[in-house]
């Protein structure tokens, strides 16, 4: 009489978090679980700068923008160029730079983790934050910034720039704002 067969555990691909059907050495379960903690430590880190990057956004599309339109345009623009140079500081750069990098870090292992939880979630919120404001940010926007820049605040050419520049960056700015947001929730989401 033959003995039953033994159950085959999981083994892990630890390049890929995936496991297949033979057996595998106890180290492979800790390479998993250290896979996962990972997948879950970032997805919790880009949660957390995908949201206050989106606030920042946010700042400007309710506070900053309407209240720049109050002003004379030489001094709106003149106050939008300051605000875009202090922008740029290592705070927020840090902010951006890391949520950018942790989103799409987190789309692109997606595939590779799709028998996870959270892994649609993850694809999704990463994809939303990356294309919805990091390559917003860097196509659109900062080309709008650079074109208000070359302009002098009392010129003729300066009020025209402004016209545009007001509209367009605001409805941009809206887009990513509302991407954020939607990318930090979905990141949540994968935590959940």
């Amino acid at each position: 009489m033959n003995a039953p067969p033994l159950p085959v555990r999981s083994r892990l691909d630890v390049q890929t978090c995936k496991r297949d059907s033979e057996p595998f050495p106890v180290s492979a379960t800790a390479g998993y679980l250290f896979c996962m903690k990972i997948l879950s430590v970032s997805a919790f880190v880009g949660a957390l700068g995908c949201a206050l990057t989106a606030g920042v956004l946010f700042a400007f599309s309710v506070a900053i923008m309407p209240g720049l339109r109050r002003l004379p345009v030489p001094q709106a623009i003149t106050s939008m160029n300051a605000f875009n140079d202090a922008i740029l500081n290592p705070v927020f750069l840090l902010a951006f730079l890391v949520s950018s990098a942790a989103s799409l870090g987190l789309a692109v292992s997606a595939p590779f983790t799709w028998h996870h939880h959270g892994a649609i979630w993850r694809l999704v919120g990463g994809a939303l934050f990356f294309i919805g404001v990091f390559v917003v940010t860097m196509a659109i926007n900062v080309a709008l910034n650079d074109s208000l820049a070359a302009v002098d605040p009392q010129s003729a050419e300066g009020a025209r720039v402004w016209d545009h520049y007001q509209i367009t960056w605001t409805i941009w700015n809206d887009i990513r704002t509302l991407l954020g947001v939607a990318g930090a929730g979905a990141l949540i989401g994968s935590l959940l």
